[in-house]
C-alpha cells in the first residue's frame, strides 16, 4: 500500500507491505480462485449418472452426475 508505512527519517511514510499465509484447509484445496473438492464415485454412478452430496464452503449440496461421467473429471458447482 504506497504511502501508508512508517514515516522514515525524511518525515515521509513508506510502503506498506502485507503478507498474507494461507493455511491449508483438510479438504478443500486451492488453485487459483478456485476451491477444489474431491469426491470419489462408484463404477455405476459414472456409468449410469445419479445424484451424490457434496461439501462446500457452505455445507453439502447436491451435485448431479451425468451418464458416463469420465476418471478424473471435474465438475463445476
Amino acid at each position: 500500500m504506497s504511502k501508508k508505512g512508517n514515516f522514515s527519517l525524511k518525515g515521509e511514510p513508506g510502503d506498506l507491505l502485507i503478507k498474507v499465509d494461507v493455511k491449508p484447509h483438510p479438504q478443500f484445496k486451492r488453485e487459483g480462485a478456485d476451491i477444489i473438492s474431491e469426491k470419489p464415485i462408484t463404477f455405476s454412478q459414472a456409468a449410469l449418472g445419479g445424484a451424490i452430496k457434496v461439501d462446500t464452503l457452505w455445507g453439502k449440496q447436491e451435485l448431479k452426475l451425468k451418464a458416463g461421467t469420465l476418471n478424473d473429471e471435474q465438475l463445476i458447482l
